[in-house]
């Protein structure tokens, strides 16, 4: 009997042990859940602020980013900036090219008023002008500088877009959208109403009309001369300011071998809000509507949307079809009962392509790039080799950009007093589909107005052969075949070479001969196949 009290003693102590340990878990969940819930529904809230320089003047192209994140700003020209979705306990990072970084706190405000000072490390750098070298904090404002630092590992086809929003007082942008395309510099603003504003490229001493083919893997430093005196070597040529890229040269020490390889993936960051198909025909069938009741009211006949074609032909005296007074029967599969129900018309089971120009004319492109060096040296003769490729496919259909370059910098120093360099930078690219995707009437032009309607089993191959255009359409050809189908490439071959012999009598003194070479050779081939355009018959 004992034992038996025993066994139901401990059989009770044992369910009130489990009621415990479930009424512990589900009050631990519960507070989980709260915490949980608590933190999901963090206080975020929106910023905004200015950033000003020592003298309380605005800095324009500041960035402010919240740190840990890709959420952030860019300043404007008042220096203002605004921010959404910003944590309570986050911090602002803020930077700009030749002042100190700052970190502030988000929590408690709002609105912020932030002063950068400006780098005094900076200003001890040593510059390249005109006539030499010299420390930056004597010519701070008619100088901007960049290192190669802000340029490694980034894929850049250009080398003008290293300089994008990072050098004050330089403008940079894109004027096309073509792959390897020129960009446009301007220095201080616009310089001419006439004549060119484009500023003057020196590429290790060597004077060119661009940068076309530099290889941005192989830049050391890039200054921006701004002012007349650091540019007045150049005379009139440095009149729109001078962009002065010096390239990487060999140190002393054991060869070094240095690869990159990089891959990426362009998308287009967003399309044009036009009509769908649908749209565009409903769009079409009220068009047609109003074009017709207006038509029979001016000749004085009664007329009605429910008018069938033959009737809509008949009211106005046609003999012929007018595509702004008929409809195509086929529009009423896709409509509503309620657009069905005011129309006359017979059923036609037969669809239509509907088409979307823009998916069909950009893409996601590929952009690759590869760039091997090998430098090294002795004390007296250093050098360095590179090769570089890049792949550049366009957005646009039938447009891309290839460009291999390779470079030799070596420099000996024959004793104390004498030394000379020789560097040979020969390169070629090529360019697919120029002038074709950009600007106005071109195919870009084209896949907005065409019509996102085609016969069945057509597609996208309207109006050229072997098809005949949509009876409701313009003149207009396929914009993607015309851009698939036809040749229209450019083949550059340029050669800068430069050699110098310097000789240091006294110390202080430099005398310097140098001699350059700039070669350039453009071959470009065009063929436009008939089959492409609207007259193909």
């Amino acid at each position: 009997m004992e034992n038996m009290q025993m066994k139901r003693e401990n059989m009770q102590m044992k369910h009130r042990t489990i009621f415990l340990k479930e009424k512990l878990s589900k009050l631990l969940f519960s507070t989980l859940f709260l915490i949980t819930v608590s933190a999901l529904s963090a206080q975020v809230k929106s910023i905004s602020g200015v950033v000003v320089d020592n003298f309380g003047e605005p800095i324009g192209g500041a960035s402010v980013v919240v740190d840990g994140t890709t959420n952030g700003d860019i300043t404007n020209m008042e220096g203002k900036f605004t921010l959404s979705n910003v944590a309570e306990n986050a911090m602002l990072k803020i930077s700009y090219i030749g002042y100190v970084p700052q970190t502030v706190s988000v929590r408690g405000q709002s609105s912020f008023n932030i002063t950068l000072s400006e780098d005094e490390q900076q200003l001890e750098e040593v510059v390249v002008i005109g006539y030499g070298s010299m420390k930056k904090n004597s010519v701070t404002s008619a100088i901007s500088k960049m290192d190669a630092k802000a340029i490694e590992n980034r894929p850049l086809a250009r080398a003008e877009t290293a300089l994008q929003g990072q050098l004050a007082g330089v403008t940079v942008r894109t004027t096309t959208g073509e792959p390897g395309a020129d960009m446009q510099i301007r220095v201080r603003g616009a310089a001419s109403v006439n004549a060119s504003s484009d500023p003057l490229y020196v590429v290790d001493g060597v004077p060119i009309s661009t940068l076309t083919g530099i290889n941005p893997a192989d830049i050391e430093s890039i200054e921006v001369l701004k002012d007349a005196v650091s540019s007045a070597i150049y005379g009139s040529r440095g009149s729109n300011g001078v962009v002065i890229v010096s390239t990487k040269k060999g140190k002393s020490g054991k060869p070094l071998i240095s690869f990159n390889a990089s891959y990426g993936i362009q998308t287009l960051e967003k399309k044009i809000d036009l009509l769908s198909a649908v749209e565009w025909m409903e769009f079409r069938i009220k068009f047609n509507d109003a074009s017709y009741l207006a038509q029979a009211k001016s000749k004085g006949v009664n007329a009605s949307i429910s008018d069938s074609n033959a009737d809509r032909l008949s009211k106005l005296g046609l003999t012929a079809a007018n595509y702004n007074y008929i409809l195509d029967e086929r529009w009423f599969n896709y409509m509503s009962d309620e657009m069905k129900s005011t129309h006359t018309y017979t059923p036609n089971s037969q669809g239509l392509s509907l088409l979307d120009w823009q998916d069909e004319f950009y893409k996601d492109a590929a952009i690759q790039e590869y760039n091997l060096s090998v430098s090294g040296g002795s004390e007296n003769t250093k050098y360095l080799f590179s090769g570089g490729y890049l792949n550049q496919e366009g957005l646009a259909t039938g447009t891309s950009y290839e460009r291999a370059a390779f470079r030799a910098n070596i420099e000996s120093k024959i004793n104390k007093y004498v030394s000379a360099g020789l560097s040979i930078a020969p390169t070629y690219t090529k360019s697919e589909g120029v002038g074709r995707a950009n600007g106005k009437d071109s195919r870009s032009h084209l896949v907005l107005v065409s019509l996102p309607v085609s016969e069945p089993g057509v597609g996208y191959m309207t109006n050229v052969e072997p098809n005949d255009r949509y009876l409701w359409a313009g003149s207009a050809a396929s914009p993607t075949y015309f851009m698939k189908k036809n040749i229209r490439e450019d083949e550059t071959v340029r050669l800068i070479g430069n050699a110098f012999l310097r000789v240091t009598p006294l110390e202080g003194l430099r005398v310097e001969l140098s001699a350059s070479a700039n070669y350039f050779d453009l071959d470009g081939a065009t063929y436009t196949y008939s089959s492409t355009g609207s007259t193909w018959t």
